[in-house]
């Protein structure tokens, strides 16, 4: 992916502003994309912010509601350096979530969810992103 990290982007980037909904906007509208794994149920994507070149591991989820057909859905933006990026990009199409366990990632990150029956939700959250169960 072209452009490289902005070590001085912070919270000054509209990908990091406070309200975690409208910086996951900002994200789908500002990005250039990069599809690793791309199953009808999980996907892993390397999302690159054109505003402030920050590159992201996304990783998104899909659980079939086969009852009420309210299927649940989440995804996570967690924030990488290009280096992280790089040895992610080797990997390609056979990352999953062991793959995404040994990268031991670790800190602040973009959780947006759609549980099955309920109301969606959009928070930043700290530490280590979670593992959704999916079809």
């Amino acid at each position: 992916m072209e452009g490289g990290h902005n070590p001085a982007m912070g919270e000054d980037c509209l990908c990091q502003q406070q309200d975690p909904a409208l910086a996951r906007k900002f994200l789908l509208d500002n990005r250039e994309h990069r599809t690793l794994v791309d199953e009808s149920h999980f996907d892993v994507s390397l999302i690159r912010c054109l505003a402030c070149g920050q590159l992201y591991l996304r990783a998104w989820y899909e659980l079939i509601d086969w009852v009420n057909s309210e299927d649940s859905q989440a995804d996570w933006w967690f924030p990488i350096d290009d280096e992280l990026g790089d040895r992610i990009l080797r990997v390609g199409s056979a990352v999953n979530e062991s793959v995404i366990d040994l990268l031991e990632l670790n800190g602040r990150y973009l959780l947006h969810a759609w549980p099955s029956g309920a109301t969606s939700y959009c928070q930043w959250m700290d530490g280590r992103p979670p593992h959704f169960p999916h079809d």
